[in-house]
């Protein structure tokens, strides 16, 4: 509630670069199915995506679905 009291609280700049430098941002799902498979992770795993539909994009998901085929989201939501 705090926050809503001062109507600039969502005007910031985001350096995403340095985000990243400093390794404070999440990893990307090509980044995930990479990580994943050098940890040599059973791909027969299932994989939660709990950020939901941060990544929209079916071609940004596919590295991620064909390394780890049983992908997961939010209300059992399966990624095709």
């Amino acid at each position: 509630m705090f926050r809503y009291s001062y109507p600039w609280w969502k005007e910031k700049e985001i350096d995403s670069e340095k985000k990243r430098r400093d390794g404070l941002c999440p990893l990307t799902p090509e980044e995930t199915a990479l990580t994943l498979s050098a940890l040599n992770i059973d791909s027969k795993i299932q994989v939660y995506i709990a950020a939901g539909d941060t990544y929209k994009s079916a071609k940004r998901m596919a590295s991620l679905k064909e390394a780890f085929p049983n992908l997961v989201g939010k209300q059992n939501k399966t990624f095709s």
